[in-house]
């Protein structure tokens, strides 16, 4: 199954103490296993960098940790998909005609990315706000882990 991880899913797959490691783990082990192919966004990468790296201890990681994490288990294995300033531009402009505001544009770029790279499963544990900003027929695509 072609898979797409948010970053919360690839921030939990990375810190042994969040408490939804274990799930995270067992998808990321998928991916690397063989089982599903992996996709993710280059903003989630970003994302995830920058969330893991200012975490409250104990569960904040290093940045050279952070960026090893990252390069190890998911630049070696996932297809990383990233929108052109074109597709940005088009999604912006969606984003003003929906009224959508503040970080609902972050959510819609990771669907954007999703459905560009045509994943059968994007999961997330913000399912719903993934949801609120993606097309009807994609919205069942994004789960919960």
């Amino acid at each position: 199954m072609k898979t797409f991880f948010d970053s919360n899913v690839i921030i939990a797959s990375c810190i042994e103490e969040h408490e939804h490691h274990e799930r995270a783990l067992e998808l990321l082990e998928r991916v690397l296993g063989g089982a599903d192919t992996g996709t993710t966004s280059a903003h989630a990468l970003a994302e995830a960098y920058a969330v893991m790296t200012r975490l409250p201890k104990p569960l904040r990681v290093a940045p050279k940790t952070a960026a090893l994490l990252l390069e190890e288990n998911y630049l070696k294995h996932f297809d990383i998909v990233e929108l052109t300033g074109s597709e940005y531009g088009r999604l912006i402009i969606g984003a003003g005609q929906a009224g959508w505001v503040g970080g609902l544009i972050y959510d819609a770029i990771h669907v954007s990315c999703a459905t560009k790279a045509a994943v059968q499963r994007l999961y997330s544990w913000n399912a719903h706000h993934l949801q609120t900003v993606a097309s009807e027929e994609f919205r069942s695509h994004i789960v919960v882990p």
